[in-house]
C-alpha cells in the first residue's frame, strides 16, 4: 500500500508539471474528531465528545482545464477521541497523524470570486498517540484499552468553501468532512461487539492559499 500511494503521488506531480496549471501552496485548520462504534440492539455504543485538534501542510493543485483539475496534499494533523467523558471510566487520547489526500477539483466561477468543490480519497499513518486521559475503572460491558489499535487507514473525504483570487494568489475558506473506512481498533469478527466498526470521523475548517507556478 505505502509503494502505491507514492507511485500516484509521483503520478499527480508529473501530470500537473507537464500537462496542466500548477499551483503549490499551504493549508491550516482546526477541525473536531470522533470515532463511529457499531451499535447493537443490545449494546449501546460507549458515550463520547467531539476532540478538538488543529492541522496543515503542503499541497500541489494542477487544473487541466479551467475548471477540473486534481489536489494532492501532505498534512501532519492533530486527532483524537474521548470516551465516557466526565465520568471514573473516561478514556481521552490525541494522535498525530501524516495523511496523504488526493482529490477531484472542480472550480466554479472564473473571475476574482470563484467556488472550490473537492472530493476524493487519503490515506493517513498514526505517527504517535498520547494517552491524555485514563480512568480507574472499566464499567463498560468490553474493555476498550485492551483492544490493540490499527495504524494504517484510509477513507473517503470531501469539501468546498469561496475563494478569492488576488494575482497569481488564491485565497481560500474551506469547510472539509473527511470518514475512514478502516478500523482504529483491531476487529473481531467473531464477536459481536464495538470493536467490529470503528471508523473515525472529522469535521475541518481551514484557511488554504496558493500561488500558481505555471500559466
Amino acid at each position: 500500500m505505502k509503494h502505491f500511494v507514492i507511485l500516484v503521488c509521483c503520478c499527480c506531480l508529473f501530470s500537473g508539471t507537464a500537462f496542466g496549471q500548477l499551483s503549490v501552496g499551504v493549508r491550516g485548520g482546526y477541525g473536531l474528531h470522533r470515532i463511529q462504534f457499531n451499535e447493537f440492539t443490545n449494546l449501546a455504543a460507549p458515550a463520547q465528545e467531539w476532540t478538538p485538534g488543529i492541522g496543515g501542510g503542503i499541497l500541489f493543485r494542477s487544473l487541466n482545464t479551467p475548471h477540473l483539475g486534481i489536489q494532492l496534499e501532505l498534512l501532519m494533523e492533530q486527532k483524537g477521541w474521548h470516551l465516557f467523558p466526565g465520568t471514573s471510566e473516561a478514556f481521552h487520547i490525541e494522535e498525530q497523524h501524516l495523511s496523504l489526500p488526493i482529490q477531484s477539483l472542480v472550480v466554479v466561477g472564473s473571475g476574482r470570486l470563484q467556488l472550490l468543490i473537492t472530493g476524493g480519497a487519503f490515506a493517513s499513518y498514526i505517527l504517535g498517540e498520547k494517552i491524555i486521559e485514563n480512568g480507574t475503572e472499566v464499567v463498560y460491558s468490553i474493555d476498550y484499552r485492551s483492544q490493540p489499535r490499527l495504524n494504517w487507514h484510509y477513507g473517503l473525504l470531501g469539501g468546498l468553501g469561496p475563494a478569492v483570487r488576488l494575482g497569481n494568489n488564491l485565497l481560500q475558506l474551506e469547510g472539509r468532512f473527511a470518514y475512514t473506512l478502516s478500523n482504529r481498533l483491531q476487529p473481531n469478527l467473531a464477536r459481536n461487539n464495538v470493536f467490529n466498526a470503528s471508523q473515525q470521523m472529522s469535521v475541518t475548517v481551514s484557511l488554504v492559499w496558493t500561488t500558481q507556478l505555471k500559466p
